[in-house]
């Protein structure tokens, strides 16, 4: 005989995960968004930044956002920055702190999502102290608890609660946080990873009453331990008798540890060109790949300092400012960059172009459009005469052009109401003859009274697309016994891949009378709205269309057309042989010895077997090709289509 009584516990690890979110002061209940324009100044693996155009019926915001991607070791980091130009001319920083993706975990074969908890070396050492308090404390409550619950029972239940169960000690949790904290940074910082996807393994682990958590040096993994005695009885097997259980963290496997990498310090500072007594807003777009920045020191190159992240500056002399950032992460490592700031002379207008670089690709023999903004941001009067002037696109590294009559504008030689900005459309047409490949030029933009700025435009050529093709692929279908798929291949031309597409439109033709339960259209998606009818791989589309019933027989034709990336159309078409006969194995109409001589060629075999053949499962299971399924062709012997 087997005794054993024990409380059930679960151990719930809650981590709170803070995000600051840029709010923009629109009105939602009264603004309407009229336009939404967006450029991409900088699309590397690395760093990206956008600027966007947000036009609502009250007024326009220029927002430019930015972001910092680092993978070190185990850990992808983002930072993130928005900057709303206008009409505050304020600096709003948002950022987010997203799941670590873990590659070494003992248990597990592929990378795992966890969920990251930091604590400051100030926060550690007040755990260190007040964890062996809340243990004491909770052994003295858990002590109180049992005698109160065996006090009010008589001696026999007390006795046989004390052979045969015992709680859980809830001082073990606290002791398995500080048995964690001994993994301390260099720094006395604490880090601790909780994975949580997938979802199997972890779970998995929960029921087994384990789990396994990481710090920055080790693997540890947290286990349900009793306390328990077993006394063998005569011709009765063993008495399994627990006192007590607990839980406790054992150290399992070293972590990998690199060198820590120095902190990266950079910052933009707006506007770009400032004027005397002009308010220049500096915003650091720093960032450490393995921790956090603790610590800013500028210097202005007036003789002033300033230690905050972001803070607004006058200068009130004309000059050239040597502008040096210094920062220090929570690793002690430090990082600095140099930029120059130009204060130019007052003047009664102020010129400003944003944003100051464009990225634009266009088709050979096309045409491309790109959008910046003009804008007198003084407010003391309007700009007068404003005109651009291209230079010729050159190519990089070659001695290549595509001359500026190229390059035309929407708008020239208009005013600018002062503390306003307009739209401006600039046009890059890509001639015939031109190389493929990056173009790199500048638009110079001037006003008569307003001084002058300069956008650095970058311009990719790229070949026309050519037609895909679309083979469908052919299978004799029975319909009477159940659905079955149709199942279409979209081959992509060399250059493309699934990645780089979204399809407009896909409309499925059929001479078929039956159901097809996908849709005949599908409408608008992209790349990450794929339905699950469609299989992507590398330059292949896969879409499946499954027929649910059917009462014909013959061929029928099935035609494909739709519209890929770039007006890329595709349109294929094939013939499928189809039945409606029960017991028509090979769709001939009739149902003789060559239909029982298929189904017995793939007896007893299942879908996903060499020798299945879902023509010959005409009765459940659907799986499976069985004696049901002959008995239902030998029952339709001899019967013909009409």
């Amino acid at each position: 005989m087997r005794i054993r009584k024990s409380r059930q516990s679960a151990l719930f690890l809650i981590l709170v995960i803070l995000v600051a979110i840029l709010f923009l002061p629109i009105n939602a209940a009264q603004a309407v968004v009229r336009n939404i324009a967006v450029t991409k100044l900088i699309d590397e693996p690395y760093h990206k930044k956008t600027f966007f155009v947000i036009t609502t019926d009250q007024t326009t915001y220029h927002i430019v956002v930015e972001a910092n991607i680092t993978t070190v070791g185990n850990e992808t980091l983002v930072q993130l920055s928005a900057t709303l130009l206008n009409p505050q001319n304020e600096t709003i920083t948002a950022s987010a702190q997203i799941p670590d993706t873990l590659t070494d975990a003992p248990y597990y074969s592929g990378p795992v999502e966890a969920f990251h908890l930091h604590l400051d070396r100030w926060v550690v050492t007040a755990l260190k102290i007040a964890l062996p308090i809340v243990i004491v404390v909770a052994l003295v409550l858990q002590v109180i608890d049992i005698l109160e619950d065996y006090i009010a029972h008589a001696v026999l239940e007390t006795l046989k609660a004390l052979l045969f169960g015992g709680p859980l000690i809830y001082a073990s949790l606290p002791w398995v946080m500080l048995t964690l904290l001994q993994d301390t940074n260099n720094d006395g910082s604490f880090d601790m990873y909780v994975p949580y996807s997938p979802p199997s393994p972890h779970i998995n682990l929960i029921l087994l009453k384990r789990y396994f958590i990481a710090t920055s040096l080790n693997w540890w993994r947290i286990e349900e331990h009793e306390v328990y005695t077993d006394i063998p009885i005569p011709f009765d097997g063993v008495w399994h008798i627990v006192w007590f259980t607990y839980y406790v963290a054992q150290w399992w496997v070293s972590r990998q540890q690199s060198v820590p990498l120095p902190p990266t310090a950079e910052f933009v500072w707006r506007p770009n060109q400032p004027i005397v007594n002009e308010t220049v807003t500096f915003t650091s777009t720093s960032f450490a790949p393995n921790g956090t920045i603790t610590a800013y020191q500028w210097w202005l190159g007036d003789g002033n300092q300033k230690t905050v992240q972001n803070f607004a500056y006058t200068y009130t002399q004309i000059g050239e400012y040597n502008v040096t950032l210094k920062v220090t992460d929570n690793n002690g490592l430090t990082g600095n960059v140099t930029h120059t700031v130009t204060v130019q002379p007052s003047a009664a207008t102020a010129l400003r172009v944003i944003p100051d670089h464009l990225q634009v690709s266009v088709q050979i023999g096309k045409n491309a459009t790109a959008q910046f903004l003009v804008g007198e941001t003084l407010n003391q009067s309007d700009l007068l005469g404003v005109t651009f002037k291209a230079l010729d696109l050159s190519k990089t590294f070659e001695n290549q052009t595509i001359s500026s009559g190229n390059v035309t504008f929407n708008r020239n030689g208009f005013t600018v109401a002062k503390g306003t900005y307009t739209n401006v459309t600039v046009t890059f047409h890509a001639p015939l003859d031109s190389p493929i490949g990056w173009y790199s030029g500048n638009i110079t933009v001037t006003s008569a009274n307003g001084g002058n700025s300069t956008i650095y435009d970058d311009l990719f050529v790229y070949n026309p697309p050519i037609a895909a093709t679309v083979d469908i692929h052919p299978q004799a279908l029975n319909l009477k016994s159940k659905g079955k798929w149709i199942t279409c291949y979209i081959e992509l031309p060399e250059g493309y891949n699934v990645s780089d597409i979204y399809v407009s439109s896909i409309l499925l033709n059929s001479t078929i009378p039956v159901d097809i339960e996908a849709p005949t259209t599908i409408g608008d998606y992209d790349n990450d709205t794929i339905p699950d009818l469609m299989v992507k791989f590398n330059r292949t589309l896969v879409i499946e269309y499954v027929i649910s019933k059917g009462i014909t027989y013959g061929n029928a034709t099935l035609t494909l057309t739709g519209q890929l990336y770039n007006s890329t159309s595709f349109e294929g078409s094939d013939t499928i042989k189809v039945s409606g006969l029960a017991g028509d194995v090979n769709c001939d109409g009739k149902v003789d010895i060559f239909d029982i001589v298929q189904a017995c060629a793939g007896y007893d075999s299942i879908e996903e077997e060499p020798n299945w053949n879902s023509n010959a499962n005409f009765a459940p299971p659907w799986n499976r090709i069985d004696i049901f399924d002959l008995v239902t062709i030998t029952y339709h012997y001899g019967q013909k289509y009409p």
